[in-house]
């Protein structure tokens, strides 16, 4: 793996609590997710998608590169899920986690995992205790 490359995990929800991921657009959003990293010359690792929720994991060359793998994947993962309930959205605040390269393959295995880890915990407890741990929860 060229380690002057930057891993990119994301996290997409809808914008309402309680909104899911159509099911009829999971073939669509992983044909998607895979066009957009062709397009930017970036390598899509894994992509999850849960009820409530979407993971992709990349690598990507460059800053350049990865803004515009971001940019493309949150359209084509909104249209994508769109033509499958035309009232869905995506919240525009997405949940960036830039890693080194050699961590991918541990990450993709935990997203491989997803359903096993959602029996026990939410999505907010996953961004919480996997994607912020040192943040301080407030009380």
């Amino acid at each position: 793996m060229d380690t002057t490359s930057i891993a990119v995990h994301l996290l997409l929800q809808p914008t309402e609590l309680g909104m899911k991921i159509p099911s009829a657009s999971g073939g669509a959003i992983l044909e998607r997710v895979n066009c957009s990293g062709q397009k930017t010359s970036c390598v899509v690792h894994e992509v999850a998608i849960q009820e409530d929720h979407i993971h992709v994991l990349a690598t990507v060359p460059n800053e350049h590169a990865g803004a515009r793998f971001i940019s493309k994947v949150v359209d084509d993962v909104r249209t994508a899920s769109r033509e499958a309930d035309s009232a869905f959205d995506l919240c525009e605040q997405l949940h960036v986690t830039l890693l080194p390269p050699w961590h991918v393959s541990i990450l993709a295995s935990f997203l491989r995992d997803q359903d096993r880890y959602h029996k026990d915990h939410s999505v907010d407890d996953e961004i919480v205790q996997i994607f912020q741990p040192n943040t301080p929860v407030s009380g």
